[in-house]
């Protein structure tokens, strides 16, 4: 009887770790040698599980930029690609992929934002309003 209740506290401690290692799971990848005119510090990509952060680069769209930084899912509609999955990571009912431009709500679709060197470009999960 106590190896069995001795067996179960290290599976509950182990799938526990596992659980917190997986649900903090943000990683940087790589640092880019775009800079935030701003701070003008370098831009790193960043993708976490609900945010990703990198850097625009001239003459590229962000989406662009997003798929050599990460797998997404998106749908063709009318006024463009509609994000609906960033990183294996889908919004739950009433949240979305929201896109920022320099800390700004992006005005148009990722496929048409046209990104510069020193903008900084980051996705979120929000709620829908």
């Amino acid at each position: 009887m106590k190896r069995f209740i001795i067996s179960v506290v290290i599976l509950t401690a182990i799938v526990i770790g596992i659980n917190h290692l997986v649900a903090n799971q943000s990683v940087p990848i790589k640092t880019l040698p775009a800079s935030n005119a701003e701070l003008n510090q370098p831009v790193s990509v960043f993708v976490g599980k609900d945010y990703v952060r990198y850097p625009g680069r001239g003459g590229e769209n962000a989406l662009e930029l997003l798929l050599e930084v990460t797998e997404v899912e998106s749908t063709q509609y009318d006024f463009g690609k509609f994000i609906e999955s960033i990183n294996g990571t889908t919004p739950d009912s009433g949240y979305f992929w929201k896109l920022y431009v320099n800390g700004a709500g992006a005005q148009v679709g990722a496929d048409q934002l046209e990104t510069k060197s020193g903008d900084v470009i980051e996705w979120s999960i929000e709620q829908i309003n």
